[in-house]
Protein backbone atom coordinates (compact mmCIF):
# COMPACT_ATOMS: atom_id res chain seq x y z
CA UNK A 1 0.00 0.00 0.00
CA UNK A 2 2.88 2.21 1.11
CA UNK A 3 4.90 1.40 -2.76
CA UNK A 4 1.37 2.71 -4.30
CA UNK A 5 1.36 6.28 -2.40
CA UNK A 6 4.92 6.67 -3.35
CA UNK A 7 3.93 5.94 -6.89
CA UNK A 8 1.11 8.30 -7.05
CA UNK A 9 3.61 11.16 -5.39
CA UNK A 10 6.49 10.36 -7.59
CA UNK A 11 4.05 10.72 -10.56
CA UNK A 12 2.46 14.41 -9.33
CA UNK A 13 5.96 15.85 -8.82
CA UNK A 14 7.13 14.28 -12.32
CA UNK A 15 3.65 16.02 -13.83
CA UNK A 16 4.65 19.50 -11.67
CA UNK A 17 5.51 22.00 -13.94
CA UNK A 18 8.12 24.23 -12.13
CA UNK A 19 7.03 27.36 -14.82
CA UNK A 20 3.87 27.12 -13.78
CA UNK A 21 5.05 28.26 -10.13
CA UNK A 22 5.46 31.92 -8.91
CA UNK A 23 9.04 32.51 -7.42
CA UNK A 24 7.08 32.17 -3.96
CA UNK A 25 6.14 29.08 -4.34
CA UNK A 26 9.00 27.82 -5.13
CA UNK A 27 10.81 29.48 -2.97
CA UNK A 28 7.82 27.75 -0.34
CA UNK A 29 8.84 24.09 -1.91
CA UNK A 30 12.55 24.37 -0.79
CA UNK A 31 11.95 25.23 2.42
CA UNK A 32 10.11 23.02 3.30
CA UNK A 33 10.79 20.22 1.40
CA UNK A 34 11.39 16.86 3.45
CA UNK A 35 14.33 15.65 1.82
CA UNK A 36 12.67 12.36 1.14
CA UNK A 37 11.94 12.59 -2.94
CA UNK A 38 15.30 12.57 -4.87
CA UNK A 39 12.30 13.87 -8.14
CA UNK A 40 11.24 16.88 -6.23
CA UNK A 41 15.21 17.70 -5.48
CA UNK A 42 16.09 17.35 -8.81
CA UNK A 43 13.54 19.56 -10.11
CA UNK A 44 14.24 22.09 -7.66
CA UNK A 45 17.98 22.02 -8.06
CA UNK A 46 17.47 22.25 -11.99
CA UNK A 47 15.56 25.67 -10.95
CA UNK A 48 17.23 28.93 -11.10
CA UNK A 49 14.84 31.14 -9.49
CA UNK A 50 15.83 33.64 -7.44
CA UNK A 51 14.03 35.95 -5.09
CA UNK A 52 15.02 38.98 -3.30
CA UNK A 53 14.69 38.57 1.00
CA UNK A 54 15.06 41.25 3.25
CA UNK A 55 17.78 41.21 5.85
CA UNK A 56 19.00 43.55 8.38
CA UNK A 57 21.81 45.06 5.83
CA UNK A 58 19.12 45.16 3.03
CA UNK A 59 17.91 43.01 0.43
CA UNK A 60 19.79 39.59 -0.76
CA UNK A 61 19.59 37.91 -3.65
CA UNK A 62 18.79 34.43 -2.99
CA UNK A 63 18.92 31.25 -5.51
CA UNK A 64 16.59 28.55 -4.57
CA UNK A 65 20.13 26.38 -4.25
CA UNK A 66 20.67 28.46 -1.58
CA UNK A 67 17.58 27.66 0.26
CA UNK A 68 18.06 23.88 -0.09
CA UNK A 69 21.31 24.36 1.40
CA UNK A 70 19.92 25.72 4.42
CA UNK A 71 17.46 23.59 4.60
CA UNK A 72 18.12 20.68 7.50
CA UNK A 73 16.33 18.21 6.22
CA UNK A 74 17.77 17.37 3.54
CA UNK A 75 20.47 14.61 4.59
CA UNK A 76 22.87 12.28 3.54
CA UNK A 77 23.32 11.03 0.07
CA UNK A 78 20.46 13.84 -1.32
CA UNK A 79 22.63 16.23 0.50
CA UNK A 80 25.85 15.35 -1.00
CA UNK A 81 23.93 15.28 -4.14
CA UNK A 82 22.68 18.99 -3.72
CA UNK A 83 26.26 20.04 -2.75
CA UNK A 84 27.69 18.28 -6.16
CA UNK A 85 25.39 20.19 -7.86
CA UNK A 86 25.88 23.66 -6.17
CA UNK A 87 30.11 23.55 -6.83
CA UNK A 88 29.63 25.26 -10.02
CA UNK A 89 27.53 28.43 -9.01
CA UNK A 90 29.00 31.33 -9.29
CA UNK A 91 26.07 33.02 -6.67
CA UNK A 92 27.63 34.16 -3.27
CA UNK A 93 24.85 32.88 -1.28
CA UNK A 94 25.51 29.61 -2.38
CA UNK A 95 29.21 30.25 -2.62
CA UNK A 96 28.40 31.29 1.25
CA UNK A 97 26.55 28.11 2.76
CA UNK A 98 28.70 25.70 0.98
CA UNK A 99 31.56 27.14 3.10
CA UNK A 100 30.00 26.70 6.29
CA UNK A 101 28.19 23.35 5.14
CA UNK A 102 30.05 20.46 7.55
CA UNK A 103 29.36 17.68 4.38
CA UNK A 104 31.50 19.98 1.57
CA UNK A 105 33.97 17.93 0.76
CA UNK A 106 37.67 18.55 0.66
CA UNK A 107 37.68 19.41 -3.29
CA UNK A 108 34.99 22.09 -3.33
CA UNK A 109 36.45 23.92 0.20
CA UNK A 110 39.73 23.87 -1.71
CA UNK A 111 38.05 25.88 -4.39
CA UNK A 112 36.48 28.19 -2.45
CA UNK A 113 39.39 29.05 -0.39
CA UNK A 114 40.63 30.37 -3.77
CA UNK A 115 37.56 32.81 -4.03
CA UNK A 116 38.19 36.22 -4.81
CA UNK A 117 35.16 36.89 -2.28
CA UNK A 118 37.57 37.17 0.98
CA UNK A 119 34.29 37.09 3.06
CA UNK A 120 33.83 33.26 1.52
CA UNK A 121 37.07 32.07 2.54
CA UNK A 122 37.17 33.64 5.72
CA UNK A 123 33.46 31.55 6.03
CA UNK A 124 35.86 28.66 5.69
CA UNK A 125 37.95 29.14 9.12
CA UNK A 126 34.20 29.05 11.20
CA UNK A 127 33.40 25.93 10.02
CA UNK A 128 33.15 23.35 13.17
CA UNK A 129 35.36 21.94 12.43
CA UNK A 130 37.35 23.33 10.04
CA UNK A 131 39.58 21.36 7.95
CA UNK A 132 43.06 21.60 9.26
CA UNK A 133 44.68 21.86 5.38
CA UNK A 134 42.20 24.51 4.80
CA UNK A 135 43.25 26.49 7.66
CA UNK A 136 47.12 25.90 6.61
CA UNK A 137 46.43 27.08 2.88
CA UNK A 138 44.43 30.02 4.37
CA UNK A 139 47.20 31.12 7.00
CA UNK A 140 49.01 32.26 3.50
CA UNK A 141 46.10 33.97 2.31
CA UNK A 142 46.62 37.44 0.64
CA UNK A 143 44.44 38.94 2.39
CA UNK A 144 45.74 39.90 6.44
CA UNK A 145 42.36 39.60 8.08
CA UNK A 146 42.02 36.15 6.91
CA UNK A 147 45.32 34.97 8.31
CA UNK A 148 44.26 37.23 11.50
CA UNK A 149 41.32 35.13 12.05
CA UNK A 150 42.97 31.78 10.93
CA UNK A 151 45.69 32.81 14.12
CA UNK A 152 42.77 32.85 16.31
CA UNK A 153 40.86 29.71 15.28
CA UNK A 154 39.81 27.16 17.91
CA UNK A 155 41.30 24.20 16.12
CA UNK A 156 44.47 25.59 14.85
CA UNK A 157 47.26 23.44 14.97
CA UNK A 158 51.04 24.84 16.60
CA UNK A 159 52.76 23.91 13.47
CA UNK A 160 50.38 26.35 11.40
CA UNK A 161 51.04 29.11 14.00
CA UNK A 162 54.27 28.57 13.93
CA UNK A 163 54.00 28.97 9.64
CA UNK A 164 51.59 32.75 10.84
CA UNK A 165 54.65 33.65 13.18
CA UNK A 166 56.87 34.69 10.02
CA UNK A 167 53.73 36.98 9.29
CA UNK A 168 54.77 40.83 9.08
CA UNK A 169 51.01 42.03 9.95
CA UNK A 170 50.83 43.77 13.34
CA UNK A 171 47.85 42.40 14.16
CA UNK A 172 48.34 38.73 13.28
CA UNK A 173 51.70 38.83 15.08
CA UNK A 174 49.98 39.81 18.25
CA UNK A 175 47.17 36.89 17.72
CA UNK A 176 49.93 34.54 17.17
CA UNK A 177 51.83 34.98 20.33
CA UNK A 178 48.12 35.58 22.46
CA UNK A 179 47.36 31.86 20.75
CA UNK A 180 47.99 29.66 24.19
CA UNK A 181 48.89 26.72 21.10
CA UNK A 182 51.90 28.77 20.42
CA UNK A 183 54.86 26.79 21.13
CA UNK A 184 56.97 28.60 23.31
CA UNK A 185 60.00 27.78 20.76
CA UNK A 186 57.56 29.49 18.32
CA UNK A 187 57.76 32.16 20.63
CA UNK A 188 61.43 32.51 21.43
CA UNK A 189 62.03 32.65 17.37
CA UNK A 190 59.79 35.44 17.04
CA UNK A 191 61.46 37.28 20.10
CA UNK A 192 64.74 36.46 18.66
CA UNK A 193 63.69 38.02 15.13
CA UNK A 194 62.86 41.46 17.19
CA UNK A 195 65.96 41.84 18.92
CA UNK A 196 67.82 40.68 15.76
CA UNK A 197 66.45 43.44 13.93
CA UNK A 198 65.53 45.58 17.09
CA UNK A 199 61.82 46.46 15.39
CA UNK A 200 58.96 44.81 13.31
CA UNK A 201 58.97 45.84 9.73
CA UNK A 202 55.50 45.27 7.35
CA UNK A 203 55.20 43.77 3.75
CA UNK A 204 56.66 46.97 2.64
CA UNK A 205 59.15 46.97 4.92
CA UNK A 206 58.42 50.00 6.73
CA UNK A 207 58.93 50.25 10.28
CA UNK A 208 56.34 50.03 12.58
CA UNK A 209 56.55 52.63 14.89
CA UNK A 210 57.66 52.59 19.07
CA UNK A 211 53.71 52.41 20.16
CA UNK A 212 53.29 49.05 18.61
CA UNK A 213 56.86 47.88 19.04
CA UNK A 214 55.93 48.60 22.93
CA UNK A 215 52.60 46.60 22.03
CA UNK A 216 54.27 43.53 21.06
CA UNK A 217 57.21 43.57 23.95
CA UNK A 218 53.99 44.03 26.14
CA UNK A 219 52.25 40.68 24.79
CA UNK A 220 55.54 38.99 24.84
CA UNK A 221 56.39 39.63 27.98
CA UNK A 222 52.28 38.66 29.36
CA UNK A 223 53.00 35.25 27.64
CA UNK A 224 56.23 34.96 29.11
CA UNK A 225 55.07 35.66 32.87
CA UNK A 226 51.43 33.84 32.23
CA UNK A 227 53.48 30.37 31.02
CA UNK A 228 53.65 27.77 33.39
CA UNK A 229 57.05 28.76 34.61
CA UNK A 230 58.37 28.86 38.15
CA UNK A 231 60.34 32.13 39.79
CA UNK A 232 63.65 30.76 39.53
CA UNK A 233 62.85 29.97 35.73
CA UNK A 234 61.74 33.45 34.84
CA UNK A 235 64.59 35.12 36.65
CA UNK A 236 67.02 34.03 33.95
CA UNK A 237 64.23 33.12 30.78
CA UNK A 238 65.91 34.36 28.07
CA UNK A 239 63.32 36.57 26.01
CA UNK A 240 62.47 38.71 29.59
CA UNK A 241 66.75 38.97 29.89
CA UNK A 242 66.68 40.29 26.54
CA UNK A 243 63.84 43.01 27.15
CA UNK A 244 66.07 43.89 30.76
CA UNK A 245 69.51 44.46 28.88
CA UNK A 246 68.03 46.16 26.02
CA UNK A 247 69.56 49.95 25.22
CA UNK A 248 65.57 51.21 24.76
CA UNK A 249 64.04 52.51 28.37
CA UNK A 250 60.47 52.32 26.71
CA UNK A 251 60.52 48.41 26.30
CA UNK A 252 62.01 47.99 29.59
CA UNK A 253 59.17 50.22 31.33
CA UNK A 254 56.87 47.44 29.88
CA UNK A 255 58.07 44.94 32.32
CA UNK A 256 58.80 47.83 35.23
CA UNK A 257 54.63 48.27 35.07
CA UNK A 258 53.97 44.09 34.93
CA UNK A 259 53.38 43.32 38.35
CA UNK A 260 54.56 39.67 38.24
CA UNK A 261 58.31 40.81 37.15
CA UNK A 262 60.64 38.56 38.84
CA UNK A 263 61.76 40.89 41.70
CA UNK A 264 65.43 39.14 40.79
CA UNK A 265 65.30 40.80 37.04
CA UNK A 266 63.45 43.90 38.33
CA UNK A 267 66.26 45.77 40.01
CA UNK A 268 68.28 45.34 36.79
CA UNK A 269 65.92 47.28 34.61
CA UNK A 270 66.93 50.52 35.31
CA UNK A 271 69.89 52.22 33.58
CA UNK A 272 71.70 55.38 33.92
CA UNK A 273 70.24 58.16 31.86
CA UNK A 274 66.44 56.70 32.20
CA UNK A 275 64.00 59.27 32.08
CA UNK A 276 61.08 57.69 33.07
CA UNK A 277 62.17 54.52 34.85
CA UNK A 278 63.02 56.27 37.94
CA UNK A 279 59.50 57.59 38.88
CA UNK A 280 57.90 54.29 38.24
CA UNK A 281 60.72 52.17 40.39
CA UNK A 282 60.04 55.04 42.86
CA UNK A 283 57.25 53.96 43.61
CA UNK A 284 56.94 50.54 43.34
CA UNK A 285 57.98 48.32 46.99
CA UNK A 286 59.77 45.88 44.78
CA UNK A 287 62.41 48.95 44.42
CA UNK A 288 65.82 48.14 46.34
CA UNK A 289 67.07 50.62 48.88
CA UNK A 290 70.31 50.82 47.09
CA UNK A 291 68.97 51.56 44.04
CA UNK A 292 66.65 54.19 45.36
CA UNK A 293 69.39 55.97 46.94
CA UNK A 294 71.29 56.09 43.93
CA UNK A 295 68.05 57.95 42.65
CA UNK A 296 67.74 60.67 45.53
CA UNK A 297 71.48 61.23 45.29
CA UNK A 298 71.35 62.28 42.24
CA UNK A 299 71.79 66.11 42.09
CA UNK A 300 69.92 66.46 39.01
CA UNK A 301 67.02 64.53 40.46
CA UNK A 302 63.73 65.79 38.82
CA UNK A 303 60.76 67.36 41.41
CA UNK A 304 57.92 64.78 40.11
CA UNK A 305 60.84 61.80 41.12
CA UNK A 306 61.30 63.57 44.37
CA UNK A 307 57.69 63.77 45.29
CA UNK A 308 57.05 60.47 44.76
CA UNK A 309 60.14 59.27 46.80
CA UNK A 310 58.92 61.70 49.82
CA UNK A 311 56.55 58.79 50.56
CA UNK A 312 59.31 55.89 50.90
CA UNK A 313 59.02 53.13 53.11
CA UNK A 314 62.83 53.75 53.96
CA UNK A 315 63.29 56.74 56.35
CA UNK A 316 66.91 57.09 54.99
CA UNK A 317 65.19 57.81 51.74
CA UNK A 318 62.37 60.19 52.92
CA UNK A 319 65.29 62.32 54.60
CA UNK A 320 67.47 62.53 51.82
CA UNK A 321 64.54 64.14 49.81
CA UNK A 322 63.92 66.49 52.72
CA UNK A 323 67.05 67.81 52.30
CA UNK A 324 66.99 67.34 48.27
CA UNK A 325 67.31 71.36 47.13
CA UNK A 326 64.90 70.11 44.02
CA UNK A 327 62.32 69.05 46.32
CA UNK A 328 59.06 71.29 46.35
CA UNK A 329 57.71 72.17 49.49
CA UNK A 330 55.40 69.86 49.45
CA UNK A 331 57.11 67.26 49.25
CA UNK A 332 59.36 68.36 52.44
CA UNK A 333 55.51 68.02 53.80
CA UNK A 334 55.30 64.65 53.01
CA UNK A 335 58.62 63.76 54.37
CA UNK A 336 57.31 65.37 57.79
CA UNK A 337 54.49 63.76 57.71
CA UNK A 338 56.02 60.33 57.42
CA UNK A 339 58.31 60.53 60.37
Amino acid sequence: MSETKQTISDFQIMSLDMKELSVQQKFSLAKIFDGQSELMLQKLIADDAIIDIATDTGAVAVSILAVLLENKNITGAFRDKLIQASASSEDQEVKFRLARDPQTPFDIQSKLAEDKNGDIRVELIFRKPPLISILKKLATDENWAIRNEVSKSDYITPEILDILSNDTDSDVIISVINNKKTDYKTIEKMSDKFFKQDAWYDDTGTEYDMGWNCKFIQTLVNRVIESDFSEAELATNHILMAIANHKEEMYRLVMIKHPKTPTAIYNSLYKDGDQFTKVYMGDNHKTSEELLTKFVQDPKAEPLLLMTLSSSEFEDIREAVANHPNTLEIGRASCRERV
